[in-house]
């Protein structure tokens, strides 16, 4: 086989396996090819079936498995690319019916990548398969790598992370180059860095995105345009968020948990723009309640100053922030003493404990007083934002949305109403008549940010019912193996999916209850995992393609199932009781789509859906994961006792009410339950579960 010895991708090409048996006589048993697909696994991934039956052939001379990967990955040119679309790319969009083997060659040789990459590129990115290697891949890589600067292993470790960069024109290239040069003000080295960071930069629209991100920081958050570009370089990933259902709200958060205005909050930004990137339920809210606790603040106003003091502080974990309390509470001798230095100099939270201890140790053997020496210093960070934000009082702020009274889908933060009328086209009358009557004024609702209602907790029972039944249920949902920016995007996954019943103390018969429930699940799901501990179930995500946003709905639908079938059995031993049923996740994209319940119950009660239905609910198919979706929602609206369609066999359930909460919307460090989980906060009993769905995913992976 002279394949063997070529130089060049184009003349490496094997036979095939019908004239390796015929004509070269290598006889090789389909036993031996799935023993060796089994242990070369990834390392022929994307290649055509000749290559399996060679590796098998030579494994029957005696070459061992630990040889073959050394050979393999030595001599690139011992693996070729399948140019024949298999059922899993073809099912992911358009692809050519035969791939282009000078544009794979081209690719292997000009980012030195394997065929399994070029096989997950092509699975990201199906479009691939139609560009031509010297009228679109060669001048695109040649304009990205020389305006750019970047190295080869960059330019590769970009592509493998974002293959559609291989689509874009020279001329959108260039005009994005205009807008973060000019508009954005940045350097030529700071876009090198953020796109490093973020690959998927440069191919954000101008007019959709970008531009409305710039305006949003600039005009709505009063940032300095010469910081525009610290923020984007910074933290890239912002520019890609959603401003209505993202961004937005965090700012309101932030204004509303520690009565700042928006150009307060801009400030904080300015100073440490990955603030925007945490987790509004699942680090923000949690971390300000908090510092609540911790230092007995009850104005807000008092929170704000802290916060302005030390924007960073809501980067630090909860535990690590108790651990910090604890110490300088036992140096001072007082608690008292420990509140009263944090709040003069809340910056001291923001040092790693190590250091703390190592400060507090030197002021000690100088002989200072500790409390003194733990005073606020003039010597400092520089500020970013030299001149002070705008004034504007925190009341008057209003919001501008596409929902009444709602913190979801906001379209704009105005410091007043003025600002609100002006930017509206109304005049200020109407705009005030708006907000009082909770109008519609031209699909955009007006009202006052301090006049929005907080979301209720909802995990606490107060009293005891006998005829009725309250059951929390925690799911989460993960992938193994996850991302990371040096593999290509497209690598097989698989996922998991874990769910735990609490006792919230109101439940008398809770070791039943829960035997009941994973008795049921055992039958919903069709994969558990074994030697599950603690009452956490452990599933596998049975669905194709997949990801983490599939697996977090998917954990939200399986808890459904589970539900559905305890209650049925337990309708059948002629329980009669009310079922109160709330379902936590942490999953922000699984929450957003399950939040409007009357659209869910719509969506539930049509056996089958439609395009025209999805364009009703405002659903964009390819965003929903519909496959997924639509069973939630009959599951959903069966369980909340709506009518079942006529074609369904199924029956609705009586008594019974389900709702959907995020994780974090009612968890306490006053819960027993939370103290006894890593971390003794509910963000730690939030990332146990989390490491369990992916603990899940892992043990299915390694099972295949």
């Amino acid at each position: 086989m002279p394949e063997l010895l070529a130089m060049y991708y184009e003349d490496s090409s094997k036979p095939s396996i019908l004239y390796m048996h015929q004509q070269m006589r290598l006889s090789v048993s389909p036993t031996l090819i799935d023993e060796t697909n089994t242990n070369l696994g990834h390392l022929i991934e994307g290649t055509p079936p000749s290559d399996a039956y060679f590796f098998a052939y030579m494994s029957s001379l005696g070459v061992s498995w630990g040889q073959l990967r050394i050979l393999i990955s030595a001599l690139k040119l011992w693996c070729n690319c399948n140019l024949d679309p298999t059922w899993e790319i073809m099912q992911r969009g358009p692809v050519r019916s035969m791939f282009r083997s000078s544009a794979m060659d081209y690719l292997r040789q000009r980012l030195q990548v394997k065929p399994s990459d070029l096989h997950r590129m092509i699975k990201t990115h199906s479009r691939l398969t139609g560009y031509d290697a010297c009228f679109k891949m060669k001048p695109t890589l040649n304009k990205l790598q020389s305006t750019f600067g970047l190295t080869g292993s960059e330019m590769r470790k970009i592509v493998l992370r974002m293959p559609s960069l291989l689509g874009m024109g020279i001329q959108s290239i260039e005009d994005k180059l205009k807008f973060f040069l000019n508009e954005a003000g940045m350097s030529m080295e700071q876009l090198r860095t953020a796109l490093l960071k973020q690959p998927s930069l440069i191919q954000y629209s101008l007019d959709t995105t970008l531009r409305p991100k710039a305006r949003f920081f600039l005009h709505e958050l009063g940032i300095p345009s010469s910081l525009l570009s610290r923020i984007i370089t910074t933290a890239p990933a912002l520019m890609g968020f959603s401003l209505s259902d993202n961004l937005r709200p965090k700012v309101c958060c932030l204004m509303r948990r520690c009565a700042l205005n928006q150009f307060q909050v801009g400030v904080l930004i300015a100073t440490s723009p990955s603030l925007l990137s945490l987790s509004q339920l699942g680090k923000i809210e949690p971390t300000l309640s908090s510092l609540s606790e911790l230092l007995e603040i009850d104005n807000p106003h008092d929170l704000g100053q802290i916060l302005m003091a030390a924007p960073r502080l809501l980067h630090h974990s909860i535990a690590s922030l108790d651990d910090k309390f604890s110490l300088l509470t036992k140096s001072l001798q007082s608690k008292e003493k420990a509140i009263i230095a944090l709040r003069n100099n809340p910056s001291l939270l923001t040092w790693t404990l190590i250091v703390l201890r190592e400060r507090i140790d030197l002021s000690l053997e100088m002989g200072n007083d500790l409390f003194t020496s733990l005073q606020p210093s003039k010597r400092g960070r520089r500020k970013m934002m030299q001149q002070s934000p705008p004034e504007a009082n925190y009341e008057d702020a209003v919001i501008v949305s596409f929902e009444s009274s709602s913190l979801e889908s906001i379209s704009m933060i105005c410091p007043t109403v003025s600002v609100a009328a002006k930017e509206a086209g109304l005049s200020k009358s109407a705009v005030i008549e708006a907000i009082q009557a909770g109008q519609c004024v031209d699909g955009k609702f007006f009202s006052y940010l301090k006049d929005i209602s907080e979301p209720g907790t909802a995990l606490k029972h107060v009293s005891h019912d006998d005829h009725k039944v309250s059951i929390s249920l925690f799911v989460s949902g993960s992938v193994y193996p996850g991302d990371r920016l040096d593999v290509a995007r497209g690598q097989s996954r698989t996922g998991g999916i874990c769910l735990k019943v609490i006792n919230d103390g109101t439940i008398d018969n809770y070791e039943s209850i829960v035997d009941d429930v994973l008795a049921a699940a055992s039958s919903c799901f069709g994969i558990l995992v074994p030697n599950s501990t603690g009452n956490v179930i452990l599933a596998v995500f049975p669905l194709i393609n997949p990801s983490k946003n599939r697996c977090e709905l998917f954990s939200l639908l399986g808890a459904l199932r589970v539900v559905e079938s305890f209650i049925k059995t337990r309708r059948t031993d002629g329980d009669s009781r009310t079922y109160d049923i709330k379902i936590f996740s942490d999953s922000n994209y699984a929450l957003k789509l399950v939040s409007n319940r009357d659209r869910l119950l719509k969506l539930g009660g049509c056996f089958a859906y439609s395009e025209e239905l999805l364009s009703s609910l405002n659903m964009k198919r390819e965003y929903v994961n519909i496959d997924i979706l639509h069973p939630l929602a009959r599951s959903f609206s069966r369980l909340n006792g709506q009518d079942e369609p006529p074609q369904s066999r199924n029956k609705k359930v009586v008594d019974a009410k389900v709702q959907f909460l995020h994780s974090m919307d009612s968890i306490s460090k006053q819960d027993d339950w939370v103290k006894d989980w890593p971390g003794r906060s509910g963000p730690g009993f939030v990332r146990f579960l989390k490491r369990q769905a992916r603990a899940a995913a892992e043990w299915q992976y390694n099972r295949q």
